[in-house]
């Protein structure tokens, strides 16, 4: 079995939307063949900060460079 824990932190301002999408994204990902679980947790320790218990759902990102805004001339912005 494998088991994803992704944590989200937002401002109280916000909170109330990111349970609602929350929600939607765990009743339908329980509507998935071969979920067991999936559920979104308020975390006792922190404000506004959620935990999303899942299935897994990973993807790999590679960045080549990164550049501050600062380092962007005037004809590259």
């Amino acid at each position: 079995m494998i088991v994803v824990v992704g944590r989200v932190q937002t401002d109280a301002d916000r909170r109330d939307a990111l349970v609602r999408i929350g929600q939607a994204v765990s009743k339908a990902s329980r509507e998935e063949t071969g979920c067991i679980s999936y559920r979104l947790y308020q975390d006792t320790e922190l404000d506004n900060a959620l935990v999303f218990v899942a299935p897994p759902d990973v993807k790999f990102h590679t960045i080549a460079s990164t550049m501050d805004l600062a380092e962007l001339s005037a004809d590259q912005a």
